[in-house]
């Protein structure tokens, strides 16, 4: 048994290093040393890797502003892009039952602003599947909506939703995007 003075300076000892890593590459120390406590803590030092949700986010704009010739009705002919906003629903459960409304704000040359309806790709959906995946690896939380609105300068914004998801849970009558083009004419007459 050890006595009750020396199991307190052990115990010094033990907090020391869990308080100071600095402590196990003192310079009294050995090689041998050294290897014992890499192998007998390995993540001692080392940082985990994180996801790069801002280049996720990135790389899913782009995949999605590469989608806006795909329309629904018609074709694209030689109109160019100003907006576009995507409701993008999935179920946590399985992560591939999926619900989207994708709009886009175009133009002819000349012509007044539409408000065309297109398709995401599966590429797309992939994109936004791998930025949910990261972002819920990082917060522990798994959203079901994602709105995103793009602008032609590039500029971008996410928002997400965590409740269920309201056309998936049945309402097939939700529609967010309805309205884009009164709504975006609206603000931008400021």
């Amino acid at each position: 048994m050890i006595p009750l003075s020396n199991r307190n300076a052990l115990r010094g000892i033990a907090l020391a290093f869990v308080i100071s890593p600095a402590l196990l590459t003192t310079p009294a120390m050995t090689k041998e040393d050294t290897a014992m406590f890499k192998r007998l803590f390995p993540g001692l030092g080392k940082a985990e890797s994180v996801p790069d949700l801002v280049a996720l986010q990135a790389s899913a704009v782009k995949a999605v502003a590469a989608d806006v010739t795909d329309l629904q009705d018609g074709t694209w002919e030689d109109r160019d892009w100003v907006y576009l906003a995507v409701n993008h629903e999935v179920l946590v459960g399985d992560g591939r039952r999926s619900s989207t409304q994708a709009s886009v704000l175009a133009r002819k040359q000349g012509a007044p602003l539409e408000d065309l309806d297109f398709r995401l790709s599966m590429s797309s959906k992939s994109h936004l599947l791998a930025l949910r995946d990261a972002m819920a690896a990082t917060d522990g939380r798994t959203w079901t909506v994602l709105d995103l609105t793009v602008e032609r300068s590039g500029r971008y914004d996410f928002a997400f939703s965590y409740d269920p998801p309201p056309r998936l849970g049945g309402n097939l009558l939700h529609s967010p995007l309805t309205g884009l083009l009164d709504r975006y004419l609206r603000e931008h007459a400021k």
